[in-house]
């Protein structure tokens, strides 16, 4: 999605995120996971002032709301288990995959299926 295509990555961190994988269900990600970091190269980033209140609410009809860049967006979700991603469709019908790297009941870790995000895992906390 067009939104996520001008992420900007502001500052350093030395400390890595360790990651508890579990079984992902669909009711696993049900809430709201606000943007709290990002990971390249296990180091870690902190987000551009833009993205300050990014987050992505997942509803349990399979529609979502969230804010990139401070751009509210909604739409509907799927989850395919076989593939261990997540696909949303904005209301104009675009559509983003995010694989699922990692997931706890406080953190859900995330890497985009866009060129310029390949490498870089977003990592969400519960709201």
């Amino acid at each position: 999605m067009k939104y996520l295509i001008h992420i900007v990555l502001l500052g350093f961190s030395s400390s890595t995120y360790l990651t508890v994988y579990q079984n992902l269900n669909k009711n696993s990600l049900l809430k709201r996971w606000d943007l709290y970091t990002y990971e390249m190269d296990q180091k870690q980033y902190k987000t551009a002032k833009a993205e300050k209140d990014d987050y992505i609410h997942f509803k349990s009809n399979m529609t979502f709301v969230s804010k990139f860049e401070g751009k509210a967006e909604s739409g509907h979700w799927m989850y395919n288990t076989n593939g261990s991603y997540i696909e949303l469709i904005d209301g104009d019908g675009e559509k983003l995959k995010a694989f699922v790297i990692s997931i706890t009941a406080e953190h859900l870790v995330l890497q985009f299926d866009l060129d310029e995000l390949r490498n870089i895992n977003a990592i969400y906390r519960s709201h």
